[in-house]
């Protein structure tokens, strides 16, 4: 069962990250490409290890004892509806439904 422990106060949580900026990152791209990458997500720019570390820091507080069962998505804005990522994927699908 997922929630077992919760009445002993063990949380269920999960975290999503999207595209984070580190040092391994030049090894799969160049500097004009993790730009374009930057400047392609919602926010305008990529996550760095502190976004995540902030938002498990969070997670782990007093002010997250509410919170369980949750997949916590730390990305930016990238996976929402709106995104402009999310949007062109959409319309390349519904144009290829339409063809």
């Amino acid at each position: 069962m997922p929630f077992d422990g919760c009445e002993r106060l063990v949380r269920h949580l999960k975290r999503r990250t999207g595209v984070i900026r580190t040092p391994a990152m030049k090894q799969f791209a160049t500097a004009s490409e993790i730009e374009q990458i930057a400047q392609g997500a919602p926010v305008g720019r990529m996550g760095l290890p502190s976004d995540i570390a902030h938002a498990m820091l969070f997670l782990a507080s007093d002010e997250a004892a509410y919170v369980t069962g949750q997949t916590i998505v730390v990305d930016g804005g990238a996976t929402t509806p709106e995104s402009p990522g999310q949007l062109q994927t959409w319309y390349a699908e519904q144009s290829a439904r339409v063809r």
